[in-house]
């Protein structure tokens, strides 16, 4: 979940960086507090699971999985909406 998160934090940014202003929303802080961590064990658990190549792959097509379901569920909520 934690790869997810960031990925959405990061799309925000590169989308509408100035809906994270407005918010006073720093991505980094809001994961580490959401998931109890500090930038220490994020930068270990990510050079951890990057060593394998193969395992990081896969942990990534699952946040792409994640975020096509929810592309796809919102897509039909909004055609609900519209009608």
């Amino acid at each position: 979940d934690i790869l997810y998160d960031v990925s959405i934090l990061e799309a925000i940014k590169v989308t509408n960086p100035k809906s994270l202003e407005t918010r006073k929303i720093n991505c980094n802080k809001y994961i580490y507090q959401k998931y109890k961590i500090d930038s220490l064990q994020f930068v270990k658990s990510d050079l951890y699971y990057a060593s394998d190549v193969s395992n990081y792959g896969k942990m990534y097509k699952k946040v792409i999985e994640k975020l096509e379901n929810v592309r796809k569920t919102d897509s039909i909520k909004n055609l609900k909406i519209k009608k």
